[in-house]
């Protein structure tokens, strides 16, 4: 299956545990009716792998959204009935994507898997424009006459509905700020390298805030979602592989990730971000992007602490301009549990390790936790040896240096 080898690539690609797709999963996939090209299949993968905490990717990891079906009509029977209805599938389809994305050509061709040109040229051949489909030219051949060129066409004016109240609230959101460096001569070469890094956004579920010809800035937590930080980081991670393969020579990529409990206000279906919270974002980025190295993903103190779980961090030891802290994304973390944190090396015990555990707890400091129990239990063991009681043991034991766990070691100690 062609899915368990893009799956298999990312994990690889990342350092992961090998990934395998659930029953569940393998169905919902069959029954996608994929309207982007292979290369949806290998983000969607990507994906799964970054963001599945179990080695089984299950049905909702892929978090497959099918956009509406629209039942065709039933076109009378003729030589170019197939290829007409195959026409108004991939027309109906594109014009629902179109409606949700707003006519946004970047995120339609992003959730298409497909390139911007590629799309242009569909929805050309297809006689749409934008959000609206446009009839095509033998429509208006066949089609009652056209009114007049000199009167205008009448807007239609939608009656004025009840106002809808603005409704605040506050959320952890993360920015992400992706900028490339490279002079000006090769800011228009970037577009390539900007569309990959839309691409990465809208697959792991941000969506874009602010635009340029070489940088973005784009918001995760906004639009409520989970692990809006590690889809982040995920992103992050997936655009600079991206960028590295694409081979682009001239320009490096940097990734910036900052979270901070906001003020998101939402009225009817738009949401967005408090301007002032807006803006200390970005000048949190921009104090980021002073020290910030090119090639690794940079993030915030404060968001470490989201991220700890999933990835392996290191302390940014660069000098900064304040005394904030920030941190670089290793890698994704194999286990998902945070081990880099708490696994550590064992040094210099061995010889103590290798004490049998009942000698070894008679031989314990007093202050330790079941010392006295542990004692008296090797006391009775010392002594079935000797063939005396553990009582008329404990004399001999201490004239000698101690139990046989404190020979052992080398730690004699008198007995309590």
């Amino acid at each position: 299956m062609l899915a368990e080898y893009y799956l298999a690539q990312a994990s690889a690609d990342f350092s992961l545990p090998p990934r395998t797709l659930t029953t569940e999963a393998r169905a919902r996939l069959l029954r996608y009716r994929w309207p982007g090209n292979v290369r949806e299949l290998a983000n969607l993968m990507e994906r799964a792998a970054l963001l599945s905490d179990t080695p089984q990717v299950t049905a909702a990891t892929l978090d497959l959204k099918e956009a509406p079906v629209i039942v065709p009509s039933v076109l009378p029977p003729g030589p170019g009935a197939g290829a007409a209805s195959l026409d108004e599938a991939m027309r109906d389809h594109l014009q629902a994507v179109l409606d949700q994305t707003g006519g946004n050509i970047s995120h339609t061709a992003a959730i298409l898997g497909i390139a911007r040109n590629t799309l242009r040229s569909r929805i050309r051949k297809l006689g749409l424009k934008g959000s609206r489909p446009v009839a095509p030219p033998s429509a208006a051949r066949e089609g009652a006459p056209l009114a007049a060129t000199d009167h205008g066409i009448e807007p239609e004016v939608t009656p004025a509905s009840r106002s809808t109240p603005v409704r605040w609230e506050r959320r952890h959101v993360t920015l992400l700020r992706v900028a490339l460096a490279a002079t000006a001569d090769e800011s228009l070469l970037a577009g390539h390298l900007v569309s990959l890094a839309v691409e990465k956004v809208l697959g792991f579920g941000g969506r874009i805030e602010a635009l340029g010809q070489t940088w973005l800035d784009a918001s995760f937590g906004a639009v409520p979602i989970e692990n809006a930080a590690r889809r982040a980081a995920s992103a992050a991670l997936a655009f600079h592989k991206a960028a590295l393969e694409a081979g682009r020579p001239g320009f490096a990529g940097t990734t910036l990730i900052h979270t901070k409990q906001t003020t998101v206000g939402q009225v009817g279906d738009i949401i967005a971000i408090d301007d002032a919270q807006r803006v200390v974002l970005g000048g949190t980025l921009d104090r980021m992007a002073q020290r910030a190295s090119p090639g690794v993903v940079h993030v915030s103190g404060m968001t470490a602490p989201f991220l700890a779980r999933h990835f392996e961090l290191r302390g940014d030891e660069r000098p900064g301009a304040d005394d904030e802290s920030a941190f670089i994304v290793v890698r994704p973390d194999p286990s998902g549990l945070g081990a880099w944190r708490r696994l550590t090396r064992f040094v210099g015990r061995q010889v103590e390790m290798d004490v049998p555990p009942l000698a070894r707890g008679a031989c314990q400091p007093r202050t330790w936790p079941g010392y006295r129990a542990g004692r008296r239990a090797g006391c009775r063991q010392v002594a079935a040896g000797l063939g005396v009681s553990a009582r008329r043991s404990r004399p001999r034991m201490a004239r000698a240096g101690g139990c046989l766990g404190d020979a052992r070691v080398g730690r004699p100690h008198s007995s309590p």
